[in-house]
């Protein structure tokens, strides 16, 4: 997975990251984008870069959004599901963007940036203490259900590095002025009952990059769970908050929970 099919996938496909994972619920009712916004302070502005069709701005609060994204595709969708949301077309690593914000948030896509770039312009918008909030997919083995690790392997993703690997996390946070205090994962259930449910999950993992056998067999695999009455599937989301640490937090960084 690269950068270019990334944005040629939100191209084709813009809010597509939204449809799967906005009906995707965890054992407590919440979607990833509601999970994500329980790490943000209360109040303050938050900016939400990489925003896609700017789900998360339900979560935030009127008047304290602003996303920013490079598709004008996903922007489009954007405006469209919600007016109300301040967005601009922008890079992530090179958007002149003023603040001060309590909070930075990527929904699904840190693990496609350079990790000390984001960081480093982090450190610019962010009041001291601010928040720097992410999630992002898994592709460990162990922590998903059956079927998601079968599908993973057929796709042949399971255990395939991102193009930014997360590993190692608290120290390189902490060499960038950043303290990691929430690392976990947590599954989220995907419907697969329909056929296009099904084909909005398979689309999500780059289908161009797979050949016709895998993703036929990806299919069946999809079919086998529906057919012994498993209509979602189980997709495990990493959740990962850093604060901004001010001459007053002299607190050790946390490493618990490091993946």
């Amino acid at each position: 997975m690269t950068r270019p099919a990334v944005s040629a996938l939100h191209a084709r496909r813009p809010g597509i990251t939204e449809d799967l994972l906005g009906p995707a619920r965890d054992e407590r009712g919440r979607n990833p984008y509601a999970w994500l916004a329980e790490l943000l302070p209360p109040t303050g502005p938050v900016l939400d870069l990489c925003c896609g069709s700017a789900a998360l701005a339900q979560h935030i609060g009127a008047g304290r959004y602003r996303g920013v994204d490079s598709s004008v595709e996903e922007l489009a969708v954007a405006a469209a599901r919600r007016p109300a949301a301040v967005t601009s077309r922008a890079d992530a690593l090179t958007a002149e963007i003023g603040g001060p914000f309590v909070a930075v948030t990527l929904s699904m896509a840190l693990m496609l940036l350079p990790l000390q770039a984001v960081l480093h312009r982090a450190r610019s918008w962010l009041v001291p203490g601010g928040v720097l909030a992410a999630t992002v997919p898994m592709r460990e083995p162990t922590l998903a259900d059956t079927a998601y690790n079968r599908l993973l392997a057929t796709l042949g993703w399971c255990g395939e590095p991102f193009p930014e690997p997360l590993g190692a996390l608290a120290g390189r946070a902490a060499a960038s002025g950043f303290a990691l205090h929430s690392d976990e994962m947590r599954c989220f259930a995907v419907p697969i009952a329909t056929p296009a449910n099904r084909e909005l999950l398979l689309r999500s993992f780059y289908l161009p990059d797979q050949r016709a056998d895998q993703v036929t067999t990806a299919r069946d695999v999809l079919l086998e769970e529906v057919a012994a009455g498993r209509p979602t599937i189980g997709y495990p989301i990493r959740r990962i908050g850093l604060r901004l640490r001010s001459t007053a937090d002299l607190g050790p960084v946390n490493v618990s929970g490091e993946f």
